[in-house]
């Protein structure tokens, strides 16, 4: 029988990064002020720099009579404002070059909460909600686990 717990899954994952995210921040750049699985809502979250995780798709093929290859799509935002266009331009991408070598530093399993994974895109949104004064980076990562 194959057991699972979505929960814990997903709480290692988002415990991994708020432990290691800020190690690979240059240190001229603050870390994160908050850390939520909570929609990406810029009207609530004022803060200057927030990271927001949707754990959006789980698929399921079956690989024998007792195991099956699972796969999530993990989407991570960092959500930067509070700043000149300018100054959060560079902050989201430095932001998301930082995330990018903590995943690749986590030899991209999150050090184990899945067996494989890659970030398969980044998306930079310039202007949201058509405010210059709030920056985006996407980040789509494919988890792949044997469960």
């Amino acid at each position: 029988m194959i057991s699972i717990n979505f929960l814990e899954q997903q709480d290692r994952i988002i415990n991994y990064i708020k432990e290691h995210y800020q190690e690979h921040i240059p240190q001229e750049y603050p870390p994160p002020n908050n850390y939520t699985s909570e929609f990406l809502d810029s009207d609530k979250f004022k803060n200057s720099f927030i990271v927001f995780f949707d754990f959006g798709g789980y698929t399921f093929n079956w690989k024998t009579n007792e195991s099956e290859l699972q796969e999530i799509e993990l989407t991570v935002y960092l959500l930067v404002r509070n700043d000149t266009p300018e100054k959060l331009r560079e902050k989201m991408l430095h932001y998301a070059t930082a995330f990018y070598q903590m995943f690749d530093a986590s030899v991209q399993c999150f050090d184990g909460a899945a067996d494989y994974g890659k970030i398969s895109g980044i998306t930079f949104y310039d202007c949201v909600e058509g405010s210059n004064g709030i920056k985006i980076a996407e980040i789509t990562i494919i988890l792949r686990s044997e469960i």
